[in-house]
């Protein structure tokens, strides 16, 4: 919901200065501000030789926090679905036996590796698994 800025500076206008807070303001804006962090110089100069070609470290940050909340909101549903399945197996005493879940995973991966290969080409040999060869 968007609030509109006459309403919202209407009602700012009435508070004393000292107690607008960002708080008020976040209905007003669209983006929100992450706070400063304090980084060693050395992290800083690193992470400014990664930078691609027109990214700044402000996007740089926004894409990380981006991926790591994205990250934690998968790892939260399968902490769910792990907890849901415990649950189940000791309510019924059932599960499923180890070969068919390597089974059903091994399927999943050579689907991925198929699709990629037919979509982008060669799949890079980082991504496949050791063989017996490969110390």
């Amino acid at each position: 919901m968007k609030i509109t800025a006459t309403s919202s500076l209407t009602n700012l206008a009435s508070k004393p200065i000292e107690s607008v807070t960002r708080s008020d303001y976040a209905e007003v804006m669209d983006t929100a501000v992450i706070p400063q962090i304090s980084i060693e110089p050395k992290v800083l100069d690193q992470l400014k030789s990664m930078l691609r070609e027109g990214e700044t470290v402000a996007s740089f940050v926004e894409a990380a926090v981006r991926s790591e909340v994205e990250r934690r909101r998968v790892h939260k549903e399968f902490d769910a679905r792990t907890q849901d399945a415990l649950e189940a197996y000791e309510r019924t005493g059932v599960s499923v036996p180890v070969e068919v879940v390597l089974r059903r995973l091994q399927a999943k991966l050579d689907a991925k590796v198929l699709a990629l290969k037919q979509n982008r080409g060669a799949v890079p040999d980082s991504w496949r698994p050791p063989t017996s060869d490969t110390p």
